[in-house]
């Protein structure tokens, strides 16, 4: 395959956040040139933070990557609760900088390092997404750049379908450049936490689904395909009482290291198992409960994968069939001797954004992670296809595993999308390397031989 040389553009070396997936595309010396690849007629992808465990955040080899901006715009409307934000910016940022406002944002997401671009086009959720829904739920409006190069603002009342296939769409409507969240009054930043552990699989589906639900809930279990895999189960309600103040996430980079690997996993589950065999409660800031975890302080952190790379694997299904679909994974993993580390489970509400591509609906989700290998390949693709059998779909900001014929059969809303994208996009220039490895857009052109 031939790929062109343009003058100003160089080649870059793009993979997935876990290491997995390795690419090349064209990007400009300063990260941008959307404008200049619109006028050399060039595929096109959009990239925000690259936190994608898959291949969404990066262009094809014939094609130009270009990086959202991320200029630290903040223009708070306490009037309206409207807050605009460059889209390169991170999730993280605009809940700090909330917290020296009256105002709050309510998700938060996996990581604070996601871009605020990056979660509307994935349409992220947290651990409260029963009670408020996902990301894109709590988006008024955004700024596309077309490929075209002309630039749409859209909104639910203003080029909604734009703004629909936006939402969720993986970037392949366009460039994203400004987003308009909508903030709320803010309210106590504490949490009352209460942590207990469970046996098994079996001890957790009660609590998953109480009665009263909490604000905030998940469980994580360190191996849930070893043979008797233990899990610790949070739960969280917002409190009047004092806080302590959160603590700050400082960036440090790492080498690249094997250092997470399926036996150090293991070790250090048993550790922390065996010092938290008792019920806890504890008050804490939102924003540490939301981003506690270790790896949002190593902002390299998936150069601890070493060489090798991890897939990580994200299903959601309804309440029904979700539990026997957890067992099913297990049971496939166990025959294929495959771990599934740092495992997250947690429910999902039937709030939606009306992002026609988006990942959230109303049951369950879990995700986890499997060292690359191509027995792992095949093992979760036998997952996948009892993930389409049971009504449910893969999360695609994660995906490294999925087929075509697969995809289109968990979104059920793919060909309105289709529709939608191809009024914005009629030569499918705006072309990731997730897009064409799933043939998101048979209309695209193939690439020159």
């Amino acid at each position: 395959m031939k790929h062109p040389r343009e003058a100003g553009l160089r080649r870059r070396s793009y993979a997935s956040w876990s290491k997995v997936l390795p690419g090349a595309s064209l990007c400009a010396p300063d990260g941008q040139g959307w404008l200049e690849g619109c006028a050399r007629g060039l595929s096109l992808a959009p990239r925000g933070a690259g936190r994608s465990f898959g291949d969404a955040a990066f262009g094809v080899p014939e094609g130009l990557t270009c990086q959202a901006p991320r200029g630290g715009a903040f223009d708070l409307d306490t009037g309206t609760h409207r807050l605009w934000m460059d889209a390169g910016d991170s999730v993280g940022s605009a809940h700090r900088r909330l917290e020296g406002t009256a105002f709050e944002f309510p998700i938060y997401g996996g990581t604070q390092w996601a871009s605020v671009g990056g979660a509307a086009a994935g349409d992220i959720h947290g651990k409260n997404h029963p009670d408020e829904g996902s990301f894109g739920r709590h988006v008024e409006a955004l700024d596309i750049v077309l490929a075209s190069g002309e630039t749409l603002r859209c909104s639910r009342s203003l080029h909604d379908d734009l703004f629909h296939a936006t939402l969720g769409g993986m970037g392949l409507t366009g460039l994203i450049t400004r987003v308009a969240l909508k903030v709320r009054p803010r309210a106590s930043p504490t949490l009352r936490v209460r942590r207990r552990q469970v046996a098994d699989l079996d001890a957790l589906w009660p609590l998953l689904w109480p009665d009263t639900p909490p604000d905030y809930a998940f469980a994580t279990f360190f191996d849930l395909a070893q043979a008797r895999p233990r899990g610790l189960v949070f739960q969280a309600d917002r409190t009047a009482e004092a806080t302590p103040p959160p603590r700050i996430a400082r960036r440090i980079d790492l080498p690249r290291l094997p250092v997470i690997t399926p036996g150090a996993v293991r070790t250090v589950g048993r550790i922390v198992l065996n010092a938290t065999r008792e019920p806890a409660e504890t008050l804490v800031h939102r924003r540490d409960f939301n981003y506690s975890g270790l790896h949002e302080h190593l902002y390299g952190w998936n150069q601890l994968y070493g060489l090798r790379g991890m897939i990580e694997y994200q299903f959601a299904a309804s309440r029904a069939a979700f539990p026997a679909l957890v067992e099913r994974f297990v049971a496939l993993a166990r025959g294929h001797d495959a771990p599934m580390l740092a495992a997250v489970i947690k429910p999902m509400g039937p709030l939606a954004s009306g992002g026609l591509l988006s990942f959230p609906m109303a049951g369950a989700t879990i995700n986890f992670q499997t060292p690359w290998s191509p027995r792992a390949l095949a093992w979760l693709d036998q997952g996948s296809e009892a993930v389409i059998a049971a009504g449910g779909r893969v999360n695609l900001t994660k995906d490294c595993c999925l087929r075509p014929g697969q995809m289109a059969r968990m979104y059920p809303d793919l060909d309105r999308w289709r529709e939608a994208v191809r009024t914005y996009d009629p030569q499918g220039r705006v072309l990731s390397a997730l897009a064409r490895r799933l043939d998101l857009k048979p209309w695209a052109s193939a690439p020159a031989s």
